[in-house]
């Protein structure tokens, strides 16, 4: 065969009778009895692979990256990277209970996937957004808002849109073809050396009907909208919050449906993590489920193909809040880490707990990987703060800029 990069790693079949080779560009060859179970082929790689492991059944493989990533195939978990936290990785074995082992070239071992005894963490779980430089997209909705409020004469509240459009927030995919906003997104964050958040928000039955209803028709549908996702990201970094409030809402749902859900946020996990993604999945708020509910929510929906949990998408609720009710998920779920939205949390929730444009509330603090506080990643905009939450107070519908609530959000922030 004609190689387009050299073969850097090698493992065997359980019972001898077959090997995979793999190339620095993640290609694979299976030989003798090895199943080929999938390569990194059509994935953009951010460092070239050094590494390979079969699982102890034989029927999937791990590849990792110079930089620590780790790509899962067949029927091999994915558990965890040293993705982003400058571990360079150079090789990599299954472990016979569960999970895998990535050796640095500093003699380091880092075990992934392995059960956490009571009140301990995961050695596995890091943080992946160390010094990283978010992406700021300025949504088209705050542009031409502030391109119409200048021609209207309007400083106020040009001044405050331009306020918000500075910053670094989130990007949200709800359905149709995201193909081309992915696409840009991504690759004019590359190019910058950042990091862009992206929002995946169309499971089936979202938001139960309520002032965001819609998503995808069925789970087929579902999965093909992810797989969109995944391809036009093509290997590179985005945080990626995946599916706000479908955990923490699901509720409104038979047993079986949402075992559903949760399969389908386990599957889509994988697929966008494996593509690039630093996958957080949305776990409400510190007023919406107990941390045990949360944590168990979360092991079902496949935590530990992901980065860690979101919370307080969309809300109000302050850092500090948050921050103790993250701790005590993270504690349940083998020290998760996770991220924190603060768009619109700078007085915290008004007195009535109103999620839907409540008055009187002010941006929080900007978007940030710098975090003082342990297992929290990133404070993030995750919402465009001035974008509405429903026909409710006034408001436009759901999604759609409301300028006056945005120049209120500006004017009343302590910053």
């Amino acid at each position: 065969l004609h190689l387009n990069q050299p073969i850097v790693a090698m493992a065997a079949t359980p019972d001898g009778g077959g090997y995979w080779l793999a190339a620095a560009d993640g290609g694979i060859f299976a030989f003798g009895d090895a199943p080929f179970d999938g390569s990194t082929g059509t994935l953009h790689l951010n460092q070239p692979i050094v590494a390979m492991a079969a699982t102890p059944d034989g029927g999937g493989y791990w590849l990792a990256a110079a930089d620590g990533g780790i790509f899962a195939f067949g029927d091999a978990p994915f558990d965890g990277s040293a993705a982003g936290t400058g571990t360079l990785a150079t090789g990599l074995a299954g472990l016979p209970g569960g999970g895998y082992q990535v050796l640095s070239g500093d003699g380091s071992l880092r075990d992934f996937g392995v059960p956490a005894a009571a009140g301990t963490s995961v050695a596995g779980w890091a943080d992946p957004l160390a010094g990283a430089a978010l992406y700021a997209p300025r949504p088209a909705d705050l542009t031409d808002g502030i391109a119409a409020a200048l021609a209207a004469g309007d400083a106020t509240t040009a001044a405050a849109l331009g306020k918000i459009a500075g910053q670094e927030v989130g990007t949200w995919l709800t359905g149709g073809d995201p193909t081309a906003t992915v696409a840009q997104v991504a690759g004019a964050a590359a190019a910058a050396g950042q990091v862009p958040v992206l929002v995946v928000y169309d499971i089936p039955d979202r938001d139960c009907g309520g002032a965001s209803a819609g998503g995808a028709a069925d789970a087929a549908s579902y999965g093909a909208f992810v797989g969109q996702v995944a391809a036009a990201l093509g290997g590179r970094r985005a945080v990626v919050v995946l599916e706000p409030d479908a955990l923490a809402g699901e509720d409104c749902l038979a047993p079986a449906e949402q075992a559903a859900r949760e399969a389908m946020i386990a599957a889509a996990a994988g697929t966008l993590t494996a593509a690039g993604g630093l996958v957080y999945l949305d776990a409400g708020h510190a007023g919406w489920q107990s941390a045990a509910t949360m944590a168990d929510r979360l092991s079902r929906a496949g935590l530990g193909a992901a980065a860690g949990f979101a919370l307080d998408t969309s809300g109000f609720d302050t850092v500090a809040s948050e921050e103790a009710y993250g701790d005590t998920v993270a504690a349940a779920t083998g020290g998760a880490h996770y991220v924190v939205d603060t768009s619109r949390d700078g007085l915290g929730d008004d007195a009535a707990g109103d999620w839907c444009n409540p008055p009187g509330r002010a941006l929080g603090s900007p978007p940030t990987t710098a975090t003082a506080h342990p297992g929290v990643d990133a404070l993030l905009w995750v919402k465009v703060p001035g974008e509405s939450d429903g026909t409710c107070g006034g408001g436009p519908a759901a999604g759609v800029l409301w300028p006056a609530y945005a120049v209120g959000l500006a004017q009343r922030a302590a910053w």
